[in-house]
């Protein structure tokens, strides 16, 4: 499986650029996206379209799962 980590350039909120905060890894059916540098990561998830989105983890533990 393809592992995507997103780089800066494609980062909205100028906070994301800045070091440290959480890492949020978003499994699809197909790839998986690893968000670093998220300092507001519950709000951050919440934003996010599920659809596609097989689970989330949130600093390597699970943070959403579909049953």
């Amino acid at each position: 499986m393809k592992i995507y980590n997103v780089s800066d350039e494609y980062r909205i909120n100028k906070l994301s650029l800045e070091p440290g905060g959480s890492v949020v890894t978003a499994y699809y059916e197909k790839y998986i996206c690893v968000y670093d540098k998220v300092k507001n990561p519950q709000r951050y998830i919440a934003a996010m379209n599920l659809e596609g989105i097989n689970k989330i983890e949130l600093n390597g533990k699970l943070y959403y799962g579909k049953n």
